[in-house]
């Protein structure tokens, strides 16, 4: 469904460029991988952040679920053109006629990020705040699933992590069959643990190191993503999930705890009463 419609029509002018704002509100363990037959398609945002480097010009966009990017795309001629997904499906066909002759080439743009998306790639994460975030199905294997985080299943009552308010935080996730979300504060993806030959160069186009999201995903990841942020404003609960609704109602969700005084520890704590 393409707002509520099934394989709808966009119409539109040759030459014309249109802002898409597209989200990805599916439940399935695997990345849209939306592609245009026929017109230029460029990344523009992910997640509500510009990128630094527009325009980047993607073939396929692996939109994670629960994932949201802003495409401009540009059919240069007349003509009927498919929109896929990743099973291949027509999700939704492009009728171009006429012609737009106001319209024009992209112009390299770069934003002004506001602080808290300030660079942290060769910031180095302060003393306990780098910690692994797994998510699976939780061990020993029970006859149904449970998901869980570092191997606990949702408890209202603890917290995967403790961060302490100012300090520049590193998470370890394997989002390989698992979404992975982080509400409140955007992560900046500064590299991977192992170098990643399984994951496609399409995905790798996509989510770039340096890049910020709030939610990632990568098919065929072996090693582990490393993701930084650094809160300096919001005190207490953070929720991290995978947005695959059956895995994150069943189990796969949790706390990030940021204390105003405090420190960074990595093990799992019971909330304070």
């Amino acid at each position: 469904m393409v707002n509520g419609q099934l394989k709808p029509f966009l119409q539109t002018k040759s030459n014309e460029w249109q802002r898409w704002r597209v989200l990805y509100a599916g439940h399935n363990v695997q990345p849209m991988d939306l592609r245009v037959d026929g017109c230029e398609t460029v990344l523009l945002a992910k997640d509500g952040i510009y990128i630094q480097d527009f325009p980047r010009p993607v073939d396929i966009f692996p939109i994670p679920v629960g994932g949201r990017a802003d495409l401009m795309v540009r059919c240069l001629k007349e003509g009927q053109f498919p929109v896929y997904d990743f099973k291949d499906d027509v999700m939704m066909t492009i009728l171009v006629s006429g012609k737009d002759s106001s319209a024009t080439d992209l112009i390299a743009w770069k934003p002004d990020y506001p602080e808290y998306l300030d660079n942290l790639q060769g910031t180095s994460t302060d003393s306990g705040c780098k910690c692994k975030t797994n998510m699976g199905k939780c061990l020993p294997e029970m006859e149904t699933f449970v998901g869980c985080i570092n191997n606990f299943a949702y408890d209202p009552e603890r917290y995967v992590h403790s961060i302490e308010l100012g300090k520049v935080v590193e998470r370890l996730v394997n989002p390989a069959n698992h979404s992975y979300h982080q509400h409140v504060y955007p992560f900046q993806f500064v590299g991977y643990t192992e170098t990643e030959y399984a994951v496609t160069d399409y995905t790798k186009h996509y989510f770039q190191e340096g890049d910020w999201n709030d939610v990632m995903q990568m098919i065929g990841l072996t090693g582990e993503l490393q993701l930084r942020f650094h809160p300096r404003t919001h005190l207490g609960l953070v929720m991290i999930h995978c947005h695959r609704l059956s895995h994150e109602d069943k189990g796969m969700m949790g706390w990030e705890y940021i204390f105003d005084k405090g420190v960074c520890q990595c093990d799992a704590k019971k909330a304070l009463n």
